[in-house]
């Protein structure tokens, strides 16, 4: 009776956790923030910039330790240029290693002027004067604790957060399939940038019983 009992549970097992985003049938979009996807089973919710987040933030991260890959920057057309604080220049200097290592080139032009000439590319045509200033917060200092590694997760999961798409960003069935495929690629549990869920599921026989099924 245990060998068949554990038959009929570990194979179900297996299948829910091994079972890739991409093959998900895509319904749509819900309020232009939220993905719906089904399969046989179950009804899968995703936020959708929690769920970018979590890609982007996971590609940069092993980009980062890994030194046989090149993070890809591009240049600006037009470098931008930014006045900072005393205490925004003394992040900077802080941290130019971990901005350069990730993709941007950043050049101090004189006391308290940057020049941002290039940044990693999935942050082109993002507001890199914003991302900037919330990468040399006193904000982020005080919740990285001092250790270098937390300040190295926390800029990444900050630029992380600017390139990822938005609540409100219309997404086509092509684009959510896209980052389906994508979030195959990482483990979903493992680092995350700001410790929300990416997704809801709910059984069908759950669903079900809602319309007394």
């Amino acid at each position: 009776v245990h060998s068949h009992h554990s038959s009929e549970i570990e194979p179900n097992l297996i299948i829910v956790q091994k079972r890739p985003y991409s093959s998900l049938f895509v319904v749509g979009q819900m309020w232009n923030s939220y993905f719906i996807c089904n399969d046989n089973e179950r009804m899968y919710i995703f936020d959708q910039h929690a769920a970018h987040e979590r890609v982007l933030y996971e590609k940069l991260h092993r980009q980062l330790k890994n030194d046989n890959i090149k993070i890809l920057s591009q240049a600006l057309l037009f470098p931008i240029t930014l006045s900072l604080s005393h205490s925004e220049i003394d992040l900077y200097h802080q941290q130019a290693k971990v901005l350069s290592d990730i993709g941007f080139d950043i050049e101090l032009l004189s006391g308290d002027t940057l020049s941002v000439r290039s940044v990693p590319e999935i942050l082109v045509d993002k507001n890199v004067e914003k991302l900037i200033k919330d990468v040399l917060s006193n904000e982020l200092v005080e919740t990285a604790k001092g250790t270098i590694q937390n300040t190295i997760d926390l800029i990444i999961a900050t630029c992380a957060c600017h390139a990822a798409v938005r609540f409100g960003d219309i997404l086509s069935i092509n684009e959510i399939r896209a980052l389906l495929e994508q979030m195959d690629t990482i483990d979903l549990s493992s680092h995350c940038p700001h410790g929300r869920p990416v997704i809801e599921v709910k059984n069908r026989n759950e669903i079900e019983r809602w319309f007394h099924r």
